[in-house]
């Protein structure tokens, strides 16, 4: 098996992903149309491993992307990312809810 890379687009079923960063809210290992997607509390060196190793071709964000809406140009630049913070306060209404996170400036 070739060597898969984080920002290698992939074709999942009619889907055409321009990279393999994904978002999921659920802790999860699935396969759909023979396409695995892994979500183990990724760094971008651990995703890119288990793409490299064959053990999934999509890799599963779920807090770094709450908190980064733009996380794949992020990973991709090498660019800082936003710490999670309090996830206490991600689903509260007002001003201290999830949707504060800016994109990266």
């Amino acid at each position: 098996m070739a060597v898969q890379k984080l920002f290698e687009p992939l074709q999942m079923g009619n889907f055409n992903l321009k990279n393999r960063i994904v978002l999921t809210l659920a802790e999860f290992r699935a396969e759909y149309d023979g396409v695995i997607m892994g979500n183990c509390g990724y760094t971008k060196e651990s995703a890119e491993e288990r793409l490299a190793a064959g053990d999934a071709d999509l890799a599963a964000f779920g807090r770094p992307f709450i908190a980064n809406p733009d996380l794949p140009e992020r990973l991709k630049n090498n660019w800082p990312l936003t710490p999670f913070e309090d996830m206490s306060l991600w689903y509260t209404p007002g001003a201290e809810g999830y949707t504060d996170y800016n994109y990266y400036q």
